[in-house]
């Protein structure tokens, strides 16, 4: 594939929060094979994992980040905040990033990047191709109810998800000749096997606990502890199980299942008129939203995705090349 190519790729990577991740193996394997990688758009967790990459981050080390992120780092992301329109500001996740990429502005970046958001007053898409590249990752990310809106670019931004989880329609608009899309939410179905489940009777937690340090120490001890027991990451059920007692999923898992149900939706809809070049669509159906720590795996995954799909993509290449 040497030479100077006439054609332009573009990524358009899905949101999907953990799931996400596979987009670091899908790069990886792009990049071993000398897949030109000329724009990239991104929505919720396809967003963070493109910003990392367009900003200069080698992709080993983006995965290498992922692999060692230990229990406690994966807990302080999600303090509470206890707002009145969120549970997480997400300032610690806009910490992590500016300590990857520093305060960059997306002009700035050594590939074109776009991040898309969620007005919330209109409900429009809102695709952010200038300015912080930190705001635009943290406002892509905000998860309805779980993060709080971001304030930025004179609007009130939430997760892409809502209007566009997989930004095909943008990369295409950036320029792209050839589009590489790939997707990593799960179908309602598959999501719904996970549903978590939670006990009737409430389980009180002293006023300390809600400090953010003893939070942090308690988040992280309580999920290690529950996946050395289950070998499943508990996510949002903050609730233990208890025998013998009705059961029924938890606030959280309503609304993510909710929220899985909308973008599935949206993105049934777009396809059909949004097509793109190549689709990959990694195996990763047994993991779970906020199951970071199997980060190997969902990152083998993609590789796993691009590599079976390397044929197709560079016959498509160099057909355009060619023509």
């Amino acid at each position: 594939m040497g030479g100077r190519r006439n054609i332009r790729v573009g990524l358009a990577l899905s949101s999907g929060a953990a799931r996400g991740l596979a987009h670091i193996g899908v790069i990886k394997e792009l990049v071993a094979n000398d897949v030109p990688i000329d724009y990239v758009a991104g929505t919720s967790g396809g967003a963070f994992i493109g910003a990392l990459f367009c900003a200069g981050m080698g992709i080993d080390e983006i995965g290498e980040i992922a692999r060692n992120s230990d229990w406690k780092l994966v807990a302080r992301m999600f303090v509470p905040a206890f707002s009145r329109s969120g549970f997480v500001r997400g300032k610690r996740i806009k910490e992590f990033l500016r300590t990857l990429v520093g305060d960059i502005n997306i002009n700035d970046l050594e590939i074109p990047f776009a991040a898309v958001a969620t007005s919330l007053e209109t409900g429009e898409e809102i695709v952010i191709d200038k300015g912080s590249l930190i705001e635009a990752v943290r406002a892509s990310i905000a998860t309805p109810i779980i993060f709080t809106p971001v304030s930025a670019w004179g609007r009130l931004l939430m997760d892409g998800g809502l209007v566009n989880p997989l930004p095909i329609s943008v990369v295409k608009k950036m320029g792209a000749d050839v589009v590489i899309a790939v997707k990593v939410f799960p179908t309602a179905t598959q999501r719904v096997r996970r549903l978590g489940v939670k006990s009737a009777k409430k389980r009180v937690l002293q006023k300390k606990i809600l400090s953010s340090t003893v939070l942090n120490n308690y988040l992280a001890r309580y999920l290690k502890n529950e996946v050395e027991k289950s070998g499943e990451f508990p996510g949002t059920r903050i609730l233990s199980f208890e025998k013998n007692v009705k059961l029924s999923p938890g606030m959280i898992n309503i609304l993510m299942q909710t929220f899985s149900i909308v973008e599935n939706q949206i993105y049934s809809l777009r396809i059909h008129h949004e097509k793109p070049d190549v689709l990959l669509e990694p195996q990763i159906d047994s993991t779970g939203y906020l199951e970071f720590f199997r980060a190997g795996t969902i990152i083998n995954a993609g590789e796993k995705a691009a590599s079976g799909s390397m044929p197709v993509i560079k016959q498509i290449i160099k057909n355009l090349n060619n023509s």
